[in-house]
């Protein structure tokens, strides 16, 4: 039970609790959940987990997260794009294992930067936003 109306909240949506543990005095927990259902009930939302907590928690510890995005580290990936074929115009060449990663830069207009990296016979390809 939440204490009060948190509207936008979805069942499936993910979330992550965070909170001291009630058996490990000082030791704060993570935990990612799943939203089964939201109901709100005399000016308060009640949340229902798709399953239980791992651990309990000191309740005025916690805080719960649902601005989460699924995210990963990356990985990377040697493929080869296409041969390519000079008497055509506006070649392109589609990635076999998207989607790509970006990483923040404070060089670019955008804030981010491809982390895509372009060899032919060993040698490294710089990209251009435009020719």
């Amino acid at each position: 039970m939440l204490n009060g109306f948190y509207l936008g909240l979805q069942p499936g949506q993910t979330l992550i609790l965070t909170g001291e543990r009630e058996n490990l005095a000082g030791v704060t927990q993570n935990e990612v959940l799943t939203l089964k259902t939201v109901a709100l009930h005399g000016g308060y939302t009640q949340l229902t987990l798709q399953k239980g907590l791992a651990h309990a928690y000191v309740r005025e510890t916690v805080t719960i997260n649902a601005n989460v995005a699924p995210a990963t580290h990356g990985e990377t990936v040697k493929e080869i794009l296409g041969s390519g074929d000079a008497s055509q115009l506006y070649q392109s060449f589609m990635l076999r294992q998207p989607p790509l990663t970006h990483v923040s830069s404070d060089a670019t207009p955008s804030g981010a930067l491809s982390t895509l990296e372009v060899r032919e016979n060993d040698i490294r390809w710089l990209g251009v936003p435009m020719l």
